[in-house]
């Protein structure tokens, strides 16, 4: 006996049914799949766009670093061991030396700053007569009475709420922004010797950290902003790819193409850009620009 036609028309239809259940189910598992790619995606792109801003960020500071570092050498070489020891014996800022050298290293920072190189303060240090674990300051060539320190006051150097000690000895860079009476700083120091290689003192430098951070953040924008937009290019991309447009939407799926490669073209130079130029965003900062022959 052959079934009805009827009874084939309700099988088939059973049959469509459960292929059209299949294929609506393993669509909106794709779906949520697709989502959540994009979504760990996203998160993927963020961690590396926060890491690649660290990254700019230590690439600047490390070139200041330099900078500033080698300002307070090529200072300390011009600065007489034995006028510093008389200016710090003296205990007097009008005596011929202490004038002499506040007068040379003012002269230095007003030619630093000129090529590019702001530094905030520049002064002379040496180590307390009776406690060698201390520093003092000696020469200051701040012109205001409240802000310059006088002979003999101790310098405090804190980070975080914990006093750091100052080794005067060799040329050095603080690790960390360090924090003073007077404020938060990026801080170098190179020692000053006399011609037999006896330590005479150092001479310091300050750059306030606030135009550091300031220098900073654009190029962290720069270059996290430059990753997002890399994402939003692939990511569009992906999703054209799985959503064909037709018909007279075909035109403006070519346009959301063009518009979504010219944001991943911006994206990624700029991320390159900030990466690659390292020495020009340096450049940029504090003391980002080369200081000329002779400016010394």
């Amino acid at each position: 006996m052959e079934p009805s036609s009827s009874s084939v028309d309700r099988q088939l239809e059973h049959l469509l049914n459960m292929v059209s259940e299949t294929k609506k189910f393993f669509a909106e598992e794709y779906d949520r799949r697709r989502w959540a790619f994009l979504g760990l995606s996203f998160l993927v792109v963020a961690i590396f766009a926060w890491a690649a801003c660290l990254f700019v960020r230590v690439i600047v500071i490390e070139r200041i670093s330099q900078k500033a570092l080698l300002l307070a050498s090529m200072a300390a070489t011009a600065v007489s061991a034995e006028d510093h020891v008389k200016a710090y014996r003296s205990m007097s800022s009008t005596s011929a030396e202490y004038l002499a050298i506040q007068h040379m290293l003012a002269e230095i920072k007003k030619r630093a700053n000129e090529a590019d190189v702001a530094v905030d303060y520049m002064y002379t240090l040496a180590s307390h007569d009776e406690d060698a674990s201390l520093v003092v300051f000696v020469v200051d060539t701040e012109k205001s009475a409240k802000n310059r320190s006088q002979i003999g006051e101790v310098m405090k150097s804190m980070h975080h709420g914990q006093e750091q000690s100052i080794n005067i000895m060799k040329p050095e860079v603080e690790p960390v922004f360090v924090e003073d009476q007077h404020g938060r700083w990026l801080s170098a120091h190179a020692p000053i010797k006399a011609a037999n290689g006896s330590l005479a003192g150092a001479v310091g430098l300050d750059i306030d950290a606030r135009k550091i951070e300031d220098t900073v953040l654009p190029y962290q924008v720069y270059c996290g902003a430059g990753c997002l937009l890399l994402w939003v290019f692939l990511a569009g991309l992906y999703l054209l790819e799985l959503k064909k447009l037709a018909g007279p939407y075909k035109k403006l799926e070519n346009n959301l193409k063009l518009g979504i490669a010219l944001a991943g073209y911006i994206g990624t130079k700029g991320y390159l850009q900030a990466l690659k130029d390292g020495e020009v965003m340096a450049r940029s900062a504090s003391l980002g620009s080369d200081m000329p022959d002779g400016w010394l």
